[in-house]
């Protein structure tokens, strides 16, 4: 790792430390859901949001809860809306995350199956006939027939004017490494192809053939940030086959963002942007 990657990774775990305090990083909801309509009556609950679909669940009567965690979305939009089925009747309600509260069972008798109940306590489980004395203060809600999304709030407003400032201060400080532009041409000699193949560690560019001073193979990347960024090619011409390293993060790096080669018969030569000629030359790589 060079002196540059290490900076940007102390930058970054300052700048999620930064993220995580202002309350950019959401923290995870748990939500509880307990059937306590009445004895021998089965709830069957089927809960989604706009992009996951829960399931159908069967909770028996004060029995175990249907549970899900997630973290949610810091433009606070999350919503997860649920249809809940008894005798043959289905009734629907959203369990939204608006200010961190979660659906549980009634501990005692004060709520009626007409409407749901909502407590802001994070215990997973409260059983049936503790004190009233001891709980938490239970808010009603009406089922509902139209869900409607959630607006921004102001947090996070805060929340996204934080992120844009942290990604300018990351880009300025040399954390979002720049692209690279690589052009490859065929300088071998006229009526001559190369037949150029080229990877990294994850990923196949595929075989191209280029025709002498014809048009170039040309790629673009973002390297990674801890500059272990390597790209191999296998160059085949008159049956013979040379082997290179077209992009090392640590020699290519500081020299261009858009890098331009010529194969010759001697070995790959890069354009030098100080005397504008194809000076930086250098050998095929020996195999073992």
């Amino acid at each position: 790792m060079n002196p540059s990657s290490i900076n940007s990774l102390v930058l970054f775990l300052m700048l999620l430390f930064v993220a995580s305090e202002a309350g950019f990083l959401q923290h995870k909801q748990d939500i509880l859901v307990y059937n306590d309509l009445q004895a021998g009556t089965d709830l069957t609950l089927h809960c989604k949001s706009k992009d996951d679909d829960l399931g159908i669940h069967v909770l028996t009567y004060q029995g175990n809860p249907f549970e899900l965690k997630f973290r949610p979305h810091f433009f606070g939009r999350t919503l997860f809306y649920c249809s809940m089925e008894w005798n043959g009747v289905v009734h629907s309600h959203s369990i939204r995350n608006r200010k961190g509260i979660t659906l549980t069972k009634n501990p005692s008798n004060f709520c009626k199956p007409d409407q749901p109940w909502f407590r802001q306590e994070s215990v997973s489980y409260l059983p049936a006939f503790e004190s009233s004395a001891n709980l938490p203060r239970i808010e009603l809600f009406d089922w509902i027939i139209q869900i409607s999304e959630a607006n921004m709030n102001p947090s996070s407003i805060n929340s996204l004017l934080l992120f844009l400032m942290l990604l300018f201060v990351a880009s300025e400080a040399g954390f979002l490494q720049h692209k690279q532009d690589i052009l490859v041409y065929n300088d071998l000699q006229a009526g001559t192809d190369l037949t150029l193949h080229c990877k990294s560690k994850d990923d196949d560019l595929g075989i191209h053939v280029l025709t002498y001073q014809g048009n170039p193979f040309e790629f673009k990347f973002r390297p990674h940030f801890f500059g272990r960024t390597l790209f191999y090619c296998s160059m085949e011409w008159n049956g013979v086959v040379h082997r290179f390293d077209i992009y090392d993060y640590k020699r290519d790096f500081d020299k261009c963002e858009r890098c331009l080669w010529n194969i010759k018969a001697t070995g790959p030569c890069m354009l030098n942007y100080s005397t504008s000629k194809y000076d930086i030359c250098y050998p095929w790589k020996t195999t073992a």
